[in-house]
């Protein structure tokens, strides 16, 4: 659910403790490999909505499974995973959780084209926390700024998110994506 600017700290401890709770259930542990997380937080900028600006941070999560995960009792079906996280997050009132399968060998994509097809995906999860137009105003197809909020509007926006989102870190690494991460020596994993 949103939450107001002044909620949006202790919004973001409190996904960060459910999603800490979550990889540590069982039937998580069972299923998934790996995993890489990002933040996101968006703003409600439609000044029509009864939740105008109300912020929603979320996580974008790519989550490594066995080749065989969709033919197998592992399997989670996207009911287990809403019931999970509810109970990670202790809210009931969480009305989805969006999963979806990455395509790749199994969707008939070979090679070069399997590898694309699932960086696609990773940089999709992973290319921001926030995006512009949640704080600085609508942009058009090629990301300008064509219409700017007003200049108060955007101060107090970037403020809080500044603050929120302030010595934290926005993604992270876990099972078998943290463990290729460390034998290529890549920084800040």
């Amino acid at each position: 659910p949103n939450c107001s600017a002044d909620e949006l700290p202790q919004t973001i401890d409190k996904l960060q403790s459910g999603w800490q709770r979550l990889i540590h259930y069982k039937r998580f542990q069972t299923a998934v490999k790996g995993y890489f997380k990002a933040l996101e937080v968006t703003r409600n900028t439609n000044r029509r909505s009864k939740s105008y600006n109300t912020y929603h941070p979320h996580f974008h999560v790519i989550l490594a499974v066995k080749p065989s995960y969709f033919t197998s009792r592992d399997y989670i079906k996207q009911a287990e995973w809403l019931s999970m996280w509810r109970k990670a997050m202790q809210d009931d009132s969480i009305t989805q959780v969006d999963i979806r399968r990455c395509k790749g060998k199994q969707d008939g994509l070979e090679g070069a084209e399997a590898v694309k097809a699932l960086g696609s995906a990773v940089a999709e999860v992973a290319k921001y926390s926030v995006k512009s137009a949640d704080y600085l105003g609508r942009m058009d197809e090629n990301g300008f700024l064509v219409a700017p909020f007003p200049k108060e509007e955007i101060d107090e926006a970037v403020l809080y998110l500044g603050a929120a989102l302030h010595r934290r870190r926005l993604t992270a690494l876990g099972g078998i994506f943290e463990e290729t991460a460390k034998q290529l020596q890549l920084d800040d994993c």
